[in-house]
């Protein structure tokens, strides 16, 4: 599967919906869903630093959250949750592993942890996100790991190669630029500084891939047919 981020309408080509609910309630949740129109199912994106919110708030969000997945389980099909990892001086590791585990008690939606590129944030390291492919399941964010990467494809096809890939339920994939210091998202797969072809046998493993790209429908179907091609290039 191929699925879109929260575009202001849905892309005939996508087949899943990635759902901001970041300080959203379940009611509010609800309502952007509804606004598609469409029964396509959706993966949740939960809570991080934006207009106000924060992903440190995750002990007060756990109940919420479980709110908000029961309520557009009402609606519609509930892939998974990712959940993003907390700032490392505000709890330990193990104590935010335990949070999750505690969230997803109260859910059969699978609970996934996304990788981050800030040293202060759990799960942004090679290191950390290797070690967390083998503890819990998780949305591994390719652009933010190829940044921890120093922008090195072998380096992070070397990472790839250590992930425990059985654990990677979800992908977010993009290109990425650079006018140093600022580093943003190409607007095409092929346009940028990740080499996409190495990255397809590692991304065709998992299930759903999150193409997080900017720029609305018209860009969003051309580069899912784009990735569809080499997707489906040597089956």
């Amino acid at each position: 599967m191929i699925g879109q981020i929260s575009f202001p309408k849905v892309a005939e080509t996508s087949d899943y919906i990635q759902l901001d609910i970041c300080g959203l309630t379940a009611n509010e949740a609800v309502e952007r869903y509804t606004r598609y129109q469409t029964d396509k199912p959706i993966f949740l994106h939960g809570d991080w630093e934006k207009k106000g919110q924060s992903e440190n708030n995750l002990a007060e969000r756990i109940l919420p959250y479980v709110d908000i997945i029961q309520s557009l389980s009402q609606h519609t099909t509930v892939l998974g949750f990712t959940l993003h990892p907390m700032h490392k001086r505000k709890i330990s590791l193990d104590a935010f592993i335990t949070l999750v585990q505690t969230f997803q008690s109260h859910t059969d939606v699978p609970v996934l942890i996304e990788n981050r590129s800030q040293s202060k944030i759990h799960v942004s390291t090679p290191e950390e996100v290797i070690a967390m492919s083998h503890q819990h399941p998780m949305t591994l964010d390719i652009p933010q790991l190829f940044i921890q990467s120093g922008f090195d494809m072998d380096i992070l096809v070397a990472i790839l190669d250590k992930l425990n890939w059985t654990n990677i339920h979800e992908v977010h994939l993009a290109n990425i630029k650079r006018d140093p210091p600022r580093t943003y998202v190409g607007r095409q797969l092929d346009d940028g500084l990740l080499d996409i072809d190495r990255l397809v046998p590692y991304v065709k493993r998992v299930d759903a891939i999150t193409l997080e790209m900017l720029g609305g429908q018209n860009v969003f179907n051309k580069n899912h047919a784009d990735l569809y091609q080499k997707l489906t290039a040597n089956d």
